[in-house]
């Protein structure tokens, strides 16, 4: 979570001051936030957009740089790693994973990661998880889900507020600076 926080800072200052050192550091942030947790791998965005974003037109130029080596250094010793502990280059992707001697298999972990994503869909009672017919193959998971979890949780409440009166104010400004510029045109 910290790396998280720590690259949505980062983007915010580097869509301030639009300086390549942040983006290194916003690249590197976000690389370690999907390193120690995949479910992070949205963080990958805030790099991505950046580059777009800004670099449209020197992409190339930041592509060829020594951080891009390192980045492909740790991710491929990342795979290497996975590999030695489960038999998948991205635990728990079937699709990633290798029949070898040290691996559980392939079906042990399909339906692990079922599990995983039937016990993070399920309300907080966690009566359903193992029902992948309710969490899994239909979307009946997400009312109760809803309902029980994502309303009742602060965490999510402050979230979702703060999410939300950032666009507003965002869309105000745009709006205000917008004007001003007509007025001065006229």
């Amino acid at each position: 979570m910290i790396f998280f926080i720590m690259s949505c800072y980062l983007f915010l200052i580097f869509l301030d001051k639009k300086n390549k050192d942040i983006f290194y550091l916003m690249t590197i942030s976000s690389l370690l936030c999907i390193l120690i947790k995949i479910s992070y791998l949205g963080v990958i965005l805030f790099p991505l957009s950046a580059l777009i974003l800004f670099y449209r037109k020197n992409i190339s130029e930041i592509l060829k740089t020594k951080l891009n080596i390192i980045i492909l250094l740790v991710f491929l010793l990342w795979l290497c790693k996975n590999f030695l502990i489960s038999g998948c280059l991205i635990f728990p992707l079937s699709v990633t994973c290798f029949n070898v001697n040290w691996s559980p298999g392939i079906e042990e972990i399909d339906t692990y990661s079922k599990v995983v994503k039937g016990f993070a869909r399920d309300t907080r009672e966690r009566l359903r998880y193992l029902d992948f017919e309710h969490t899994i193959y239909s979307y009946n998971w997400i009312l109760p889900w809803l309902k029980d979890y994502a309303l009742n949780t602060a965490l999510l409440k402050i979230s979702l507020t703060i999410v939300f009166l950032s666009t507003s104010l965002f869309f105000l400004k745009k709006k205000n600076m917008k004007k001003r510029i007509l007025g001065i045109v006229y």
